[in-house]
């Protein structure tokens, strides 16, 4: 619960996170489509790092106003991905969830609907972050490896790489239990 609210915490200043919950089933497999169909809105594929490390091509997309970006979790961290011999929790990474966000912004959108359901992962969002600049570090200094199991050693999080600025975000539409 501590490193939750310290990633929290650092997270939403320097990312400009306006926490907005709404009401929405799962958040998880479909709702990238469920959004863009439903408002006549663009599919875009990117090729991002997999829950496990692999090289995948996920999709994002963009509603019809043509500002607002859709990034569902599942598409680039998802545990449909994940074979069930090597589904672990521990080592998984949302990493790709970020550089789905980092496409989004290098196309000129700074506004994005981040869907969290389906997450084949357990890091807090920590890989999401990191491909996002955001460098998680032990108490000598040294930047942790991906996955939640490394999360156990963080001391602090340097900020000071982080590459997106002015960036709004709904914070999620996992239903709140």
């Amino acid at each position: 619960m501590l490193r939750r609210r310290l990633l929290e915490a650092s997270l939403r200043p320097l990312l400009m996170l306006r926490p907005c919950y709404c009401r929405w089933p799962m958040a998880g497999d479909g709702t990238l489509h469920a959004l863009v169909d439903a408002t006549g809105g663009e599919i875009f594929t990117s090729t991002v790092t997999g829950p496990i490390h692999q090289q995948i091509e996920a999709q994002w997309g963009v509603m019809g106003d043509g500002r607002t970006a859709v990034i569902e979790m599942a598409r680039a961290s998802g545990l449909a991905m994940v074979p069930p011999r090597r589904r672990n929790p521990r080592t998984t990474t949302t990493f790709g969830t970020g550089q789905l966000l980092l496409e989004a912004s290098k196309k000129g959108f700074n506004r994005v609907i981040v869907g969290l359901g389906g997450s084949a992962t357990n890091d807090g969002g920590a890989g999401m972050a990191m491909a996002l600049g955001f460098k998680f570090l032990d108490s000598r200094g040294k930047s942790l490896p991906s996955g939640g199991a490394a999360l156990a050693d963080l001391d602090r999080i340097d900020t000071s790489g982080r590459v997106l600025k002015g960036f709004r975000a709904w914070k999620s539409l996992q239903r709140r239990m």
